[in-house]
């Protein structure tokens, strides 16, 4: 299983740069998966101030400058969020990337993180972080961190074990495979309850 796409390379950077879909993110490298989970997030408390739920599919993400510098994430419709390095953002209401927004976030304007309303209530994480959490996790528990199908949010193991975290029907489910037989650790809406569970049978602490 891979999540790669048809390209060879990771494609072209800048404010042109190609809008691709979640599962095509990790083509620019783990930095930029975590900066489009911080957006995602944000989009979502965006989406709660609406009054909406945020559609994951609609979302398109690029990156706008270097490979692991600069990533921007566009929810169809409503708002671009770009992330830099240091966790800040730049918010422009726009339907796709418009380059003017992207000249205003490169010369260093930002949006204040309270402006996007309160972190949902998922516990003390947001659904959105787990994926990450697994190069934290694998590294932790001496594991690699394994290609994410669809539906997956997080997955680490080696060659016989791999442990998973999954979104099924809104609700979030850690297991443990064993050569493709899987056990069911936890399920819950909590995303704190899942990653926990995935820690525990890992034996690893709590930070």
């Amino acid at each position: 299983m891979t999540m790669r796409t048809s390209f060879s390379a990771p494609p072209p950077h800048g404010p042109d740069a190609p809008l691709v879909g979640e599962a095509e993110l990790d083509i620019w490298g783990a930095r930029a998966v975590r900066h489009a989970s911080w957006a995602r997030e944000l989009l979502g408390r965006l989406a709660a101030q609406r009054g909406e739920h945020l559609d994951r599919e609609s979302l398109r993400y690029a990156v706008t400058a270097g490979p692991e510098e600069l990533a921007a994430v566009w929810a169809a419709g409503h708002a671009v969020v770009y992330v830099a390095p240091d966790g800040s953002v730049w918010h422009a209401d726009a339907e796709t990337v418009r380059r003017e927004d992207y000249e205003d976030f490169a010369r260093g304007e930002r949006t204040p993180i309270e402006r996007f309303g309160a972190p949902a209530d998922e516990g003390d994480l947001a659904r959105s972080a787990i994926p990450g959490l697994a190069e934290d996790l694998a590294a932790r528990a001496g594991l690699d961190v394994l290609p994410r199908r669809a539906g997956v949010l997080l997955a680490v193991g080696d060659m016989e074990l791999e442990w998973l975290i999954a979104e099924e029907d809104g609700v979030l489910v850690a297991y443990r495979v064993e050569r493709g037989s899987a056990r069911e650790l936890a399920r819950s809406s909590d995303a704190s309850v899942a990653v926990r569970a995935v820690e525990s049978s890992l034996g690893l602490p709590r930070d």
